[in-house]
């Protein structure tokens, strides 16, 4: 018997109804989530020392939503002082404090890094205490070293956008 169900169409379909409500959740919030990643890049940028930052990039990631979660925001700061925002749809289940930091390591260092950032990827972390996250993005494999006050198990569809280049 035949139920109608497609379990490839209805993945597919999955994956653009998330990537639409991210492309939404951006429009309408963009300026408050620049204005929040800019204050945690400047914070950032007074605990780290980026010239000997053994990734390719810091990140520091904030869940909204208890329990099961909706979305994130992020900051990104790479080794060249290069901010970015990350926005995230990210459902998953979160017990603890919503916060995670970590240092990414990209696959791909030929091209320019804010290329390679940027962009929409796929990811899954699963972080308990310290755990990891493994993603895919647009021009390179992400692989981070996760640290948070709590558990975490997701997986997400983000968008990450440049906003500019912190004053050394």
């Amino acid at each position: 018997q035949y139920s109608g169900w497609d379990k490839y169409d209805t993945y597919e379909n999955l994956a653009k109804k998330s990537k639409t409500e991210l492309d939404i959740y951006i429009e309408e919030n963009r300026s408050e989530i620049e204005r929040q990643v800019w204050n945690e890049a400047k914070y950032l940028n007074t605990v780290i020392n980026l010239e000997t930052m053994n990734g390719d990039y810091i990140s520091a990631q904030i869940s909204i939503g208890e329990g099961v979660k909706a979305f994130s925001i992020g900051c990104i700061v790479d080794k060249e002082g290069n901010v970015y925002a990350v926005t995230a749809f990210s459902p998953g289940v979160s017990v603890g404090i919503p916060l995670k930091t970590g240092v990414g390591y990209l696959s791909n260092h030929e091209d320019n890094i804010k290329k390679v950032i940027s962009g929409y990827s796929g990811s899954l972390s699963a972080v308990a205490g310290i755990g990891g996250t493994i993603g895919v993005g647009e021009a390179s494999i992400i692989a981070e070293f996760n640290v948070e006050a709590g558990v975490d198990i997701s997986g997400s569809i983000g968008y990450t956008w440049y906003l500019g280049t912190l004053v050394k």
